[in-house]
């Protein structure tokens, strides 16, 4: 239905934060990636990692499995000039103080001439 939507055009910046479950996470990205010619940004890659507690993790620990599998595998592309540049955000200033948070993964498409 989007690609229908945008009817030929691309998605300069593509966000995903939806379900956290790995396999939706990566049906996310499977999904709408190609549509995307720049940035893909993945929220709560942090979120489930620490965890102590494997029930609390089932829904969560999906983003930063599928984050850290993206990164180590920089999913193949057919253009051998397309490569991947990595960037996240794990902590954040809250009142005064470096607290953690859930994330942010930002991966950019950085074409070489």
């Amino acid at each position: 239905m989007l690609k229908k939507r945008l009817n030929g055009r691309a998605i300069d910046i593509l966000f995903i934060d939806a379900l956290h479950s790995y396999e939706a996470v990566k049906k996310d990205f499977e999904m709408y990636s190609p549509l995307c010619t720049g940035i893909i940004g993945f929220h709560d890659i942090e979120s489930g990692r620490y965890k102590g507690d494997l029930n609390s993790q089932k829904v969560t620990d999906g983003v930063y499995r599928f984050w850290d599998e993206l990164k180590n595998t920089r999913y193949p592309e057919t253009n051998p000039y397309v490569h991947y540049v990595f960037g996240s955000i794990h902590y954040a200033h809250v009142e005064g103080r470096i607290r953690p948070t859930l994330g942010i993964g930002i991966m950019m498409k950085r074409c070489l001439a």
